[in-house]
């Protein structure tokens, strides 16, 4: 029994082009679904319609297999955190963790008991008595999110809760999260532009673009078996490396120069002479004798070496493990691994 169901929802405003088109999502209870996309896909959208913060132009909405589409915000039992944190200046800390059950008429004792467990959780017990000015932005975050745990509603949705931190606290915050997610047993949807939170959180990750679901899976089988040829590029960081191709019997011809022999069983399951777009993750581009490049820069990150290289007129980047010595100017001899090929047209995985 799915917690959280939507079918066929489609979201437009007057006569403009549709926001969200022909939506099916299923989630589970206790499931972590991340959406992730470009500014503009329909990810806060999607949330603001799940929270009854907006109408559907069509479509229905299931939680608890109870159909919601009437049904008010404030009787959907779900708790939001939002991108500002949505903090009210004039209350104590204590007040904003507090202020959604005292609306509820909660008993002050189970009050008490609520705010106790989550302030020790979150560390914020030293806090209580200050206004959210005189708070850091992460303190302010685990505010906003004390808030949504005290209310203990099953369904907790998040709108890029982090995107206003600093990339250290980010990470940090990440962890705490998901932890708090699994410690609760709660259903989260959890919106974010940001690839890395997206493959470090969900339990699965639902990309969106221009409004339609390009794929929902766990994040491995996003990053190793992409449908599409944005959800290759989307999801990945270094991002994919892609060029044109096209097969002429077992011979793989990239970019018009070079040549690489395919094996029996890829090559039999591709079209000859047709134009194709082969990627290649970066760490997938190891030593070798099949492409000869140019270095353009080296980025070294300390745990990890990224090579910039020039194939044709395109710039592909290179991941290696660890701390490697290499001179822009110099040609790196590579053999591609584990090749992913995509319609030319429809940029489909073939």
């Amino acid at each position: 029994m799915s917690f959280i169901k939507l079918i066929n929802i489609n979201k437009a405003y007057h006569s403009e082009q549709p926001i969200l088109k022909d939506i099916h999502m299923t989630v589970e209870q206790g499931e972590f679904i991340v959406l992730v996309g470009p500014s503009g896909s329909g990810k806060s959208t999607l949330l603001r319609l799940i929270a009854g913060l907006d109408q559907m132009t069509s479509g229905s909405i299931y939680m608890n297999e109870t159909i919601v589409d009437n049904v008010p915000p404030q009787r959907r039992n779900v708790s939001m955190v939002f991108q500002n944190f949505a903090l009210y200046p004039h209350l104590t800390v204590q007040q904003n963790i507090l202020f959604g059950l005292k609306r509820r008429g909660v008993p002050k004792q189970e009050q008490h008991l609520r705010l106790q467990e989550c302030v020790k959780l979150l560390e914020l017990t030293n806090y209580l008595h200050r206004k959210p000015k005189a708070l850091s932005g992460g303190q302010r975050q685990r505010v906003a999110l004390a808030r949504a745990l005290v209310s203990q509603s099953p369904l907790c949705l998040m709108d890029e809760p982090l995107s206003s931190l600093d990339a250290k606290l980010r990470a940090q915050m990440r962890t705490e999260i998901k932890q708090l997610q699994k410690k609760y047993g709660l259903t989260t949807i959890y919106v974010t532009h940001d690839q890395t939170e997206a493959m470090t959180m969900g339990d699965r990750i639902m990309v969106l673009h221009n409004g339609s679901i390009q794929q929902m899976g766990t994040p491995l089988e996003l990053y190793n078996q992409p449908k599409n040829l944005f959800v290759a590029s989307f999801i990945g960081s270094p991002t994919i490396n892609r060029a044109t191709a096209i097969l002429e019997d077992s011979t793989l011809i990239i970019e018009n120069d070079y040549k690489m022999k395919l094996p029996t069983e890829v090559y039999e399951r591709l079209p000859q002479r047709k134009p194709m777009i082969v990627c290649i993750r970066p760490e997938h581009l190891q030593k070798g004798d099949i492409l000869h490049l140019p270095i353009l820069n080296v980025e070294q990150l300390g745990h990890e070496t990224h090579i910039i290289v020039e194939l044709a007129d395109k710039t592909w980047t290179i991941k290696w493990s660890g701390q490697h010595t290499l001179k822009i100017g110099e040609r790196l001899s590579l053999q591609p691994q584990q090749l992913l090929f995509f319609d030319a047209q429809t940029e489909a995985l073939l």
